[in-house]
């Protein structure tokens, strides 16, 4: 069983909240987990062998044609902010259709938010836990809203895998965000892709948090991770849940 984690963070993401998560995969980070880590420019030098950086742009022209395309648009409120949660979709896809998974029996790949604080020691028996091997995706699941995707798994050995991606990355690469979907972030990209594949019968998805709202990540990593927003965001919280 091999364990992945991917993220990405703007360089002013990285000394406002991103240094944090990197300091914290550092000390509490497994060793058989391979980490993901999609960047600018920030000069990062990792204290452990599994942090791997990918410099985003360059890897991933996709992502600068799109934000090329799309910089005119205005945007009043977040949610339709297609060009600002492009980043985290073109990160998952690039990283989840270039793992070499061949070598591995099994194959998990979680998103993490980069404004996570890792508070004590994970390994990849923590994060399997949250994705059975016969699904193919788990979630954060809220009741009448969209999907709390600070922390998403996926089974890269699953035979919808390249579909499934491809079909997210799609909404970006021909401009469809804009016009099939009522908000233009990335949970609202995997909420769509989710169901159209689930209504196919092509995976299986299991919700970590049925039936609850807010802070559910919070909930479901207490005393391992901690998701901060707003203030806490900007390294203002000491990693304590407020839960």
């Amino acid at each position: 069983m091999t364990i992945g984690i991917v993220t990405t963070f703007s360089d002013k993401g990285y000394d406002e909240y991103a240094h944090l998560l990197v300091s914290s995969m550092e000390k509490f980070m497994g060793k058989d987990i391979e980490v993901f880590l999609y960047i600018d420019d920030v000069k990062l030098k990792p204290k452990i062998p599994n942090i791997k950086l990918i410099r985003f742009e360059p890897s991933v022209p996709e992502l600068v044609n799109f934000k090329n395309r799309n910089k005119h648009r205005l945007v009043k409120k977040f949610m339709f902010d297609g060009v600002r949660f492009s980043h985290k979709i073109y990160a998952l896809w690039h990283a989840a259709t270039n793992i070499d998974t061949s070598q591995h029996n099994s194959y998990k790949l979680f998103w993490l938010d980069a404004d996570t604080i890792i508070q004590q020691n994970v390994d990849s028996n923590y994060f399997s836990k949250f994705l059975p091997d016969d699904t193919f995706t788990s979630y954060l699941g809220r009741p009448g809203r969209y999907t709390e995707c600070g922390f998403v798994g996926y089974n890269l050995k699953h035979p919808a895998k390249t579909d499934f991606f491809n079909e997210m990355v799609d909404y970006y690469n021909t401009d469809r965000l804009y016009t099939d979907l009522p908000f233009f972030t990335d949970c609202h990209v995997y909420d769509a892709t989710r169901e159209k594949f689930k209504n196919e019968g092509k995976i299986k998805a299991l919700d970590l948090t049925p039936g609850m709202g807010k802070s559910n990540f919070n909930h479901v990593h207490k005393g391992y991770m901690i998701h901060n927003k707003g203030e806490k965001k900007m390294g203002k919280s000491k990693g304590k849940s407020t839960k």
